[in-house]
């Protein structure tokens, strides 16, 4: 058969780019083909962080409470009244609730104990009012407690592990770097070799920060009842009032404000700036004419204390970084 010469033209070129169009579909890859960059979804609320949105021991508390409230609430077990609590040991330096101090009606009947227990041992709810106990009553004859008028070293390490192991609870200065994102307890730079307490450390330079103090071992603890009635003293030394009151968390176990005056005056002063002296008193950030002239409220008029901006502008004021910061500067 004879091929006319056209046709075999145009047979070569279809002949052609059916090669250069094969040649030019993608090849398969090893590799899957990259995906479109997440955007992260960013706070509700700019002030706060990701990393305190993580750590619980660094948010901003959802509840206050005056201590002297606390004192006589409800301890609960397996929905059981068992008892209430008396009191609690606070760590004056970081304001942490270390222990609740409590009394439980069928344990040692007549015996008139009391028994530390470890704030994280116990759950409260701001719903009911009360302390949901993490282990069973029958556990609790065998638990440390000591006789009403005989209070003991709080600050004894011995007894603190005793006491801590009773609730099946390990010291949170045990648990050491496993504590994520946690900073190591503070050691004073001066004296590598030990954990000065904070308190005794007068340079802030060297003073370890909020999240630094909080983590560190407690020392020094002091009863929330006997903290009423303490001398606060201003930054240049001189006598500036008297705390009426204590705020708490009592959720996450922390100290929040003290209350400076009565009646017609109450100055709110956030705890992190007070520094607790070796005489049993505090000393304050700002001078005794700035607490004259600081945010105040009267009578039973109490404010929001968990409200963000009272909260920030407060803490402003008195020149130091919120609680809810990790990293908060040294006093």
């Amino acid at each position: 058969m004879t091929l006319n010469p056209r046709n075999g033209i145009a047979f070569c070129i279809l002949t052609c780019v059916s090669v250069a169009q094969a040649q030019n579909q993608p090849q398969p890859s090893a590799q899957p083909p990259a995906q479109s960059p997440i955007t992260p979804v960013q706070p509700s609320n700019p002030a706060v962080q990701p990393s305190q949105r993580v750590d619980p021991n660094f948010m901003m508390a959802q509840h206050w409470q005056r201590s002297s409230d606390m004192f006589g609430r409800p301890i609960v077990s397996d929905g059981v009244s068992i008892g209430k609590v008396e009191d609690f040991m606070i760590d004056p330096d970081s304001g942490r609730i270390v222990y609740g101090i409590n009394s439980f009606s069928d344990v040692h009947e007549g015996d008139g104990r009391l028994f530390p227990v470890p704030w994280q041992a116990s759950r409260y709810s701001a719903e009911d009012n009360a302390f949901n106990l993490s282990v069973r009553a029958d556990r609790l004859p065998s638990a440390m407690s000591f006789p009403t008028g005989q209070w003991p070293d709080f600050n004894d390490q011995e007894f603190a592990l005793n006491t801590f192991r009773s609730y099946n609870q390990t010291p949170w200065w045990e648990v050491g770097d496993a504590v994520a994102d946690n900073p190591a307890p503070w050691t004073d730079p001066r004296n590598p070799s030990s954990r000065t307490p904070a308190k005794l450390v007068s340079d802030p330079v060297r003073s370890p920060t909020y999240g630094q103090r909080w983590v560190q071992r407690p020392a020094g603890l002091q009863r929330a009842s006997e903290l009423r009635g303490r001398e606060i003293r201003a930054a240049d030394g001189t006598r500036a009032g008297i705390i009426s009151e204590v705020v708490v968390d009592a959720e996450n176990g922390r100290v929040l404000y003290a209350v400076e005056g009565s009646g017609d005056r109450r100055v709110p002063i956030p705890w992190n700036a007070l520094q607790p002296r070796p005489d049993n008193t505090f000393q304050l950030s700002i001078n005794a004419e700035q607490l004259k002239n600081a945010p105040a409220f009267t009578g039973d008029d109490w404010p929001n204390m968990i409200d963000r901006s009272w909260a920030e502008n407060l803490h402003r004021y008195y020149r130091v970084d919120p609680y809810w910061n990790m990293g908060a500067a040294p006093r």
